[in-house]
């Protein structure tokens, strides 16, 4: 009883020192081969959310939450709708930034050919449709330097799909994979 009473008053007091919602999306865009401009069908699309917070050595940015899909047969996707619910503590969400992986494609953001930076990836889709065209990787040297091209800071348990083409890269390029549990 002592550990319900606990809770709903750490409930109560966490709402009422919300500061408001931050909601935004959904997020909308094409995925398609930079030279045959053929669309990428099965490309995992992460989009990730930061949360900036005051803490004893000042202002600290982490991770908040993931979202991911994966692109249709016509290289579609969309992200839902994303709100969090602002905390006192909390003093910004940003996002989302996005990243895109096919195995034996360059990553975005790392090798977008269009759109052409500097448009900032965490903006660039929305509500019309952003095309971002990804080139073949050729060697294995490219596929490498593809594959680290690849960072988000969401845990491999909030982006699986992800996790599953990073280990098929990883397993065409003679590495282990990781390991289910990480």
């Amino acid at each position: 009883m002592k550990n319900i009473l606990l809770s709903v008053s750490l409930a109560c007091l966490l709402l009422s020192t919300a500061t408001g919602c931050y909601a935004k999306g959904p997020w909308k865009g094409k995925v398609i081969d930079a030279e045959t401009k053929q669309p990428i069908d099965g490309a995992a699309v992460v989009a990730v959310w930061y949360k900036s917070y005051r803490g004893p050595a000042g202002l600290s940015t982490g991770y908040l939450d993931a979202s991911e899909t994966l692109t249709d047969k016509e290289g579609r996707f969309e992200i839902p709708s994303f709100w969090a619910l602002h905390i006192f503590f909390v003093r910004e969400i940003s996002g989302p930034i996005f990243t895109i992986y096919k195995p034996g494609y360059g990553s975005y953001p790392r090798y977008q050919v269009s759109p052409k930076p500097p448009i900032p990836y965490e903006t660039i889709f929305g509500e019309k449709e952003d095309v971002v065209e990804l080139p073949k990787v050729k060697t294995n040297q490219e596929r490498l330097d593809s594959l680290r091209g690849v960072s988000t800071p969401a845990p491999w348990g909030d982006v699986p799909k992800l996790k599953e083409l990073v280990n098929k890269e990883r397993i065409f390029l003679d590495f282990e994979p990781y390991p289910a549990n990480k």
